[in-house]
């Protein structure tokens, strides 16, 4: 287990398969009950939770994915998933019904990948850094997990030499902790404003393309 830092009763480390279980009980309860694409279409925690496990695999094999854990307990109370942007998501959707809603979501967030990759096109391994999923056990909500859990994303991608930082920010609070605290930017070219409309009139809240540039230039080797 790899110790990232310690605040108060808590401690961050690097998500590894000893977690992988737990996390993925604390990641599918979360984005079935707070994410908006997943609560529209009235998903359980246990309809997430193969979608969750299976990206939790990929953060753990890349090793730049986060989880704290309180120390009294020993429980883990909050994950944060990222990956190397160039890696591809299969994900089968087999035997899981997909609502309209959900549908056109996934049309957007494809269309800010794709306008990614027109505006930086020689993007290679190791440059961008996707910020894909992150969520708090309940009853642990408001005390600050995912400012930490971003802020240590940027820290140690900063040391492993990443360029970027990218996130589709589908909630609020997301976007709010990652522009307000962390100077991530609203990338107004990425952005297909024209898509959202479709979903401004469905009831949902802009899904918003972030980008946090990092400064600090690539290590050898």
């Amino acid at each position: 287990m790899a110790l990232i830092e310690e605040r108060g009763g808590y401690k961050i480390v690097q998500l590894s398969d000893d977690h992988l279980d737990e996390s993925t009980n604390v990641l599918s309860t979360a984005f079935a009950n707070r994410d908006p694409i997943a609560s529209s279409g009235g998903w359980t925690p246990e309809r997430c939770r193969p979608f969750c496990e299976y990206c939790i695999k990929i953060g753990i094999r890349e090793k730049i994915s986060y989880c704290i854990i309180e120390k009294q307990t020993n429980h883990i109370v909050h994950v944060l998933v990222s990956f190397d942007y160039t890696t591809p998501l299969e994900f089968e959707w087999t035997g899981i019904e997909i609502t309209e809603y959900q549908q056109t979501c996934g049309l957007v967030i494809a269309g800010l990948g794709e306008n990614f990759r027109k505006e930086y096109p020689d993007v290679k391994p190791k440059e961008v850094l996707h910020l894909w999923m992150a969520g708090t056990l309940d009853g642990y909500e408001g005390r600050g997990f995912f400012i930490w859990s971003s802020r240590v994303l940027v820290e140690q991608a900063k040391k492993q030499g990443w360029n970027k930082i990218v996130v589709e920010a589908t909630h609020e609070g997301t976007h709010h902790v990652l522009v307000r605290k962390l100077d991530f930017i609203v990338d107004t070219t990425i952005v297909p404003a024209q898509k959202y409309e479709i979903l401004e009139k469905m009831g949902a809240a802009k899904c918003t393309f972030l980008i946090g540039n990092l400064s600090t230039p690539k290590e050898e080797g």
